[in-house]
């Protein structure tokens, strides 16, 4: 299944040209860059971030780190759940061509959290 384009692919405007959609070549070349940009800044992949590091690489705000507390809190993630929600919200960032994680982020990758729980309760009906 191959999700809708999202707000992180549509923030910089390199996916929304006169309100056309994104085309193919430039959803690849949005990829490669946050790919090259990932590589350039810690020598990896956000996938392939070792727990240890993630607080250094994914640098939070007091505003974002609180938000990303409360909502870890009332979702009930894990700490692997909470460390995986943080490299998608640097992967977002590095997508929207940001270089700090913002609320808006997080909350994209909270998001898609909380969608893989409902659909995994309709799978168990």
């Amino acid at each position: 299944m191959v999700p809708r384009e999202t707000e992180s692919m549509s923030l910089n405007g390199a996916t929304k040209q006169n309100n056309q959609p994104m085309t193919t070549s430039q959803a690849k070349n949005l990829v490669e860059k946050a790919r090259l940009r990932q590589i350039r800044r810690q020598g990896c992949l956000n996938s392939e971030i070792k727990p240890k590091a993630l607080k250094q690489i994914c640098e939070l705000s007091e505003k974002t780190e609180a938000f990303l507390a409360t909502a870890s809190e009332k979702m009930k993630l894990s700490h692997r759940a909470y460390h995986r929600t943080l490299r998608l919200a640097r992967t977002i960032a590095d997508l929207a061509d940001s270089e700090v994680i913002e609320q808006q982020h997080l909350a994209e990758a909270l998001n898609y959290r909380a969608l893989d729980r409902l659909i995994d309760q309709v799978q168990s009906l």
